[in-house]
């Protein structure tokens, strides 16, 4: 629903825990206003839609929301949906781009962290350098030329939340063995 210019009433949800049902959701979103419909993707994912009879709902929820909101320990992060008509402007930066850019313009990456790191451990280090909004460990998979995988080393996605503390922490831990041994840590935003 568009309602014509930059007004906009259907908003899109990240970060929102696997087993949530349309009803969780629609009560998140319920103080800001009256809801025409909810809708969370299926399978493996934390993404869900949220759509307001109201621009100026739409906008109080994304600013009372966005990043500032923690379901299970982890932030949510609230934006206008952008559909992929308005996402192809010819000879334009791509809005989901530049939306994702602002949203995320605070997010490292961690590479060449040992598989013996616990995400406690990570998230210790890395907390050191400011307030942390969310976080992400995983194995950092390669494949041989026989086409098997397998990983020697973790990489790390932490989302700060403001663009000084993620400075700080590519100046303080880039090039460095915060970890103890090991090939020295590649710290960069992503």
């Amino acid at each position: 629903m568009r309602e014509g210019g930059d007004r906009f009433t259907n908003l899109h949800v990240s970060g929102i825990p696997k087993e949530w049902t349309d009803v969780q959701l629609k009560e998140l979103f319920a103080e800001f206003g009256e809801i025409q419909s909810v809708f969370i993707k299926e399978g493996d994912s934390e993404q869900a839609w949220v759509t307001f009879k109201s621009h100026d709902d739409a906008v109080r929820a994304i600013e009372a929301l966005n990043a500032k909101k923690e379901i299970n320990g982890k932030v949510i992060f609230v934006s206008k949906h952008i559909s992929k008509v308005e996402d192809n402007v010819p000879g334009k930066v791509p809005q989901i781009t530049r939306q994702l850019k602002e949203t995320f313009k605070s997010n490292i990456i961690v590479r060449n962290i040992p598989l013996r790191v616990t995400e406690a451990e990570f998230e210790q280090a890395m907390s050191k350098c400011g307030k942390i909004i969310s976080m992400k460990l995983r194995e950092q998979e390669r494949k041989t030329k026989t086409g098997e995988t397998y990983a020697n080393y973790k990489v790390g996605y932490v989302c700060y939340e403001d663009i000084k503390n993620a400075q700080k922490c590519i100046q303080t831990n880039d090039q460095t063995n915060i970890f103890g041994y090991g090939k020295a840590l590649s710290v960069d935003f992503w």
